[in-house]
């Protein structure tokens, strides 16, 4: 049976858990990809590239594939440009890097890129 003391140690490792901050960048000629993972279990992604049509649906529903919820999108545009900005939930059993999720978020672009273009 666990003592009292070792209880306290668990909940305090627990709770620091939750407060660990990861982040991790990843830039292409597509996008430059900012991502910040608070604790096990939300994630704020930042988004900044060339506007391209189907560029914010798609981004979505890949990260919905991830068995990301997302909480809050915000969405910032300036002529051809965009800023997109996510806080996600990561609902899954499966646990994600920070450096995990900004590779998967170019490999969405370049998704989209290469589909888009293909479509011209």
């Amino acid at each position: 049976m666990a003592t009292d003391d070792q209880m306290k140690f668990d909940l305090d490792y627990e709770a620091l858990q939750r407060l660990q901050e990861e982040t991790a960048e990843s830039k292409s000629f597509l996008a430059d990809v900012q991502v910040k993972l608070l604790g096990l279990d939300i994630a704020m992604i930042k988004i900044l590239s060339r506007r391209r049509h189907g560029q914010l649906i798609n981004t979505i529903a890949a990260l919905e594939e991830m068995q990301f919820n997302i909480l809050q999108t915000n969405v910032t545009t300036i002529e051809q440009t965009v800023l997109y900005s996510f806080h996600v939930k990561v609902e899954g059993e499966v646990r994600y890097t920070a450096e995990d999720i900004a590779n998967f978020v170019q490999q969405t672009l370049n998704f989209i890129h290469v589909n888009t273009n293909a479509g011209m």
